[in-house]
């Protein structure tokens, strides 16, 4: 599939059918192929290996440099985050510095000369010698190394020894400094579509995104690169959410865009545990090893049916809420419903609280404390039951608290739950990959056949200890994609 003349398509502003139209292929057949362009993780990783650095040389106000090689995961380099566009508060000014080129040769350095004075006064202060500079350290005309260098940015800020950025403006007044912390928090965010052929590596290392997609193979084929990112999105496990007899002119196809798309089915009903590490908690919100097929995202994890009894557990109202004492409640109220294979389970898992906890436990942990707070607030539970039990009569082995239609209606309910810890950085590979958690409400259409297809409805916490393995499952795709 391939559109005349080179270059990665840029189809921001056209809509999913006018792509279909200009690339000659179905929207979901373009994407099928775009999941063959994916990029190997070491390639980023040999980058930062072999990094090309400047080494500070010179005394009190003589500032030069010198390439040399270190290697970016080990090595004591500061990598420098600055502004390529000059601001009206810095001088635009260059060629004061030099860098010595590795054949002996003496030039002048590109960027402005405040950028590499302030760079210097930092690595002076923290005792660092190597500076790691994209505009001086990225051959700029060189396509290969310019695609391999926006791969690994998130691999040299995530395991870099020293990096750093450098304000574009001062900090003049306490307004400025409310600012600049709400960036630094994530409350502020600066939206741009500029610099399209960056905008594929940027959403994978804002995302940290295990699975990369070849930018190289992309602008050779001529993909979209809107396009692109919603494959990129669908392979990394983030989830849609869509009605499947949703009305077909609520938007017709011939006016929805990728974004579009995206704004439209992208899940947003998350319900991070707790006030602190939302981002961080929403940011682990996906699918575990996603794969595009036919007839939609292909995933694993456990399915639970939730039993039909609504359960409230008495509780004393308390200003302070005790995690494990409010554990041990529910603990003696499962008993008494003699459930004693879920009783021990929960017993086992209050006792694992004063041990070195896993990944995944301190996943669970975080939804006891939900769960906690839930029985405290007189939220309703069910109990539920995995639905690919092979041995005998399934038992219980999952607590779930319902809100909305499923706290309401006794009509049989189900939750989605997995997870998977994040691929370990090993040598050669490095990478800055994520946990990823799952528990959805969803809606099971299996009419008998396996994988049975799941439709995302909420977000649904509960504390639940799976003796199944996982069971493959299908999330089907909106029909605007396989359609056009």
């Amino acid at each position: 599939m391939c559109r005349k003349g080179a270059g990665t398509a840029n189809h921001s502003a056209l809509s999913l059918e006018q792509i279909r139209k200009e690339s000659g292929v179905p929207i979901f057949k373009a994407m099928e192929e775009i999941q063959t362009t994916l990029m190997q993780r070491d390639k980023a990783s040999g980058f930062v290996r072999h990094l090309k650095c400047l080494l500070l040389t010179g005394d009190g106000s003589t500032i030069t440099f010198k390439d040399v090689r270190r290697n970016g995961f080990v090595d004591e380099v500061a990598i420098l985050s600055w502004s390529w566009q000059c601001s009206i508060y810095e001088s635009s000014e260059t060629g004061s510095y030099y860098i010595e080129d590795y054949d002996g040769s003496v030039r002048t350095l590109r960027v402005r000369n405040s950028i590499m004075r302030r760079a210097a006064a930092y690595m002076r202060y923290m005792g660092v010698g190597y500076l790691w500079i994209d505009a001086e350290c990225i051959a700029q005309d060189n396509e290969e190394e310019v695609e391999e260098g926006m791969h690994a940015m998130d691999l040299l800020y995530h395991f870099g020894s020293h990096p750093f950025g450098l304000l574009a403006r001062p900090i003049q007044t306490k307004i400025h400094l409310h600012i600049l912390a709400k960036i630094l928090g994530g409350q502020l965010a600066y939206k741009s579509r500029r610099n399209g052929k960056f905008y594929l590596k940027k959403v994978a290392n804002c995302c940290a995104y295990n699975i990369r997609l070849d930018g190289g193979v992309l602008k050779n084929k001529g993909y979209s690169a809107d396009l692109a990112v919603l494959t990129l999105s669908l392979l990394n496990g983030e989830i849609f959410q869509y009605e499947p007899e949703e009305p077909r002119d609520t938007m017709p196809a011939s006016d929805m865009t990728v974004v579009d798309f995206i704004k439209r089915y992208a899940f947003a009903n998350f319900s991070p545990p707790g006030s602190k590490w939302k981002l961080t908690f929403n940011k682990s919100c996906r699918l575990v090893d996603a794969r595009l097929e036919a007839d939609g995202v292909h995933t694993s994890g456990h399915l639970w049916q939730l039993d039909e009894q609504l359960i409230t557990i008495p509780c004393q109202p308390s200003r302070r809420r005790d995690t494990v004492k409010t554990l041990w409640l529910l603990h003696s109220y499962i008993q008494g419903l003699g459930q004693a294979p879920l009783a021990r389970r929960l017993e086992e898992f209050i006792a694992q609280k004063t041990s070195p906890l896993a990944p995944e436990e301190h996943y669970m942990w975080a939804m006891a404390d939900a769960l906690a707070a839930a029985v405290h607030g007189g939220s309703k539970l069910r109990l539920g039951y995995t639905c690919n039990s092979s041995k005998g009569p399934p038992l219980p082995m999952g607590i779930f608290f319902c809100s909305g239609e499923a706290a309401e209606s006794p009509r049989p309910a189900f939750v989605f739950t997995s997870f998977k810890r994040r691929e370990t950085s090993v040598w050669p590979a490095f990478t800055s990959d994520v946990d990823r958690h799952v528990s959805l409400q969803v809606d099971v259409d299996d009419n008998g056949n396996l994988p049975p297809k799941l439709f995302a409805r909420a977000w649904m916490h509960g504390l639940y200890f799976a003796t199944q393995r996982q069971q493959p499952v299908v999330f089907p795709l909106p029909r605007i994609l396989t359609e056009l």
